[in-house]
């Protein structure tokens, strides 16, 4: 079904007539088909899933320090083009549109419309999934980045990965996996969804991000190794939250699970006032790695690794605290073993499947996390890519690190995400939710290394 309405996108987009400039791109900038033999160019700033954008190998001697340094530049993905064509131009200049009409690279300078943006292609822009909006690098980011090597994070990853799918079920994991309490989360998602909403740039939206901050911090008061601060990011007003519980004798080495703590309404301009419950997006997959790193930490387990607990912020704005926090880690050339991203786990279309999403995530950890299900959970895994949408995972494979998004049916989505609607008692289902914090626990876990 996916292809096919994939398809569809595309003999629509022959008929769809627009005025918008098919490549109005800077002349330092290039973009290319992605077919069969596709190679991914060097200096790459967008890697989509028809195209992709780079900076040409002369075209640094062109940029002067504004173009170097420039932030205004994102990708948009949809496959509603009779909804969002139309409209695109109202909010910013497109400087590139693929030839099926179903991704652009814009130059976004309002910040306003830039949230409205955000919402209308969250609510609007998919057909059988949402669209999305991803803030990409600036070219002076993409070389410092491209400089920095993650092989250490990528061997290590495969091969510990490869270990691990060895093994029987550790009765030491499966005693904190049998702990995840579903009435748990659900307290913690009616916490969150009482706000107004967790919008980036509302004042309930820096309330809500202080609220997880201190229930974090409450929950590393009884273990000395756990540790919780709060990032601060220069393209938004909402910080991230980092939880790191510091590993024994390894580390330096990292294992991090993740969850967006912020939530959108995509009805109409004003976004940053719109009332954005967001139970299943995402106050679920913040709830549930609450209850992750509750039980880690209470279990009095030690681990060779460091794990760390991230709740991001801005992602519904383009991805914007983890694409801070990934490029930070890369910058410090970090070793991350792997990273698990929890976003929307309330929604379930009766088989209680965990859909492990094909695209933008690392082949090596999906197959790790299909060996884990079956052993720590009772549910199984399918697989499924995941075409209009995105999470944070995005922004540390694109890295070079390896990272896994398990997640609700891509086929067959929660549609009330986005809306007024977005509540506990739309989308309920937290024995469902239970089994991703059993996922985490055991990749968490299985990667860090039990002493």
């Amino acid at each position: 079904m996916y292809r096919n309405f994939y398809f569809l996108a595309i003999i629509l987009s022959l008929f769809v007539s627009t005025t918008l400039c098919a490549n109005d791109l800077p002349s330092y900038l290039q973009a290319e088909e992605k077919g069969r033999s596709f190679v991914a160019p060097t200096h790459l700033l967008y890697d989509g899933e028809d195209i992709s954008v780079s900076i040409k190998q002369d075209g640094f001697s062109t940029l002067d320090n504004s173009e170097m340094n420039r932030e205004d530049l994102y990708a948009c993905r949809f496959l509603n083009i009779l909804e969002i064509l139309p409209v695109l131009e109202n909010y910013g200049k497109v400087l590139y549109l693929s030839p099926n009409k179903t991704e652009a690279i814009m130059s976004l300078t309002d910040q306003d419309k830039i949230d409205d943006l955000a919402a209308l292609l969250h609510t609007k822009g998919g057909v059988i999934a949402c669209g999305a909006i991803i803030k990409l690098s600036s070219p002076s980011e993409i070389i410092a980045l491209e400089g920095i090597q993650t092989l250490a994070s990528e061997e290590l990853a495969v091969e510990l990965a490869d270990e691990i799918m060895q093994r029987e079920a550790d009765p030491r994991i499966t005693s904190m996996t049998s702990k995840v309490n579903k009435d748990n989360i659900r307290k913690f998602v009616e916490e969150l969804s009482a706000y107004n909403n967790r919008h980036h740039r509302s004042s309930t939206g820096a309330a809500a991000a202080d609220h997880i901050f201190k229930t974090f911090s409450a929950i590393a008061q009884s273990n000395p190794d756990l540790s919780v601060r709060k990032v601060n990011h220069s393209n938004t007003p909402q910080p991230s939250i980092v939880a790191t519980l510091r590993g024994t004798t390894k580390p330096n080495e990292k294992v991090i699970i993740g969850c967006h703590i912020d939530s959108i309404n995509g009805n109409g301009s004003g976004a940053v006032h719109r009332h954005a419950p967001g139970a299943d997006d995402n106050a679920s997959g913040t709830a549930t790695v609450k209850e992750i790193m509750q039980i880690i930490s209470d279990s009095g387990i030690k681990f060779a690794r460091t794990i760390e607990f991230h709740g991001y912020a801005a992602e519904e704005a383009g991805l914007l605290g983890s694409g801070n926090v990934a490029k930070e880690y890369k910058a410090k050339k970090e070793v991350v073993v792997g990273m698990i991203q929890i976003d929307m786990c309330l929604y379930n279309t009766g088989d209680k499947t965990i859909w492990l999403v094909s695209n933008d995530t690392s082949s090596k950890h999906n197959e790790l996390a299909a060996h884990l299900v079956p052993l720590y959970t009772d549910t199984e895994t399918k697989s499924a890519m995941l075409w209009g949408g995105t999470s944070d995972h995005r922004s540390w494979t694109r890295l070079g690190f390896h990272a896994i998004f398990p997640f609700e049916n891509p086929r067959s989505y929660n549609r009330k995400i986005h809306t007024t609607g977005d509540t506990i008692t739309s989308t309920e289902d937290f024995a469902f939710a239970s089994n991703y914090g059993r996922l985490g626990i055991a990749y968490l876990a299985s990667l860090a290394e039990i002493e």
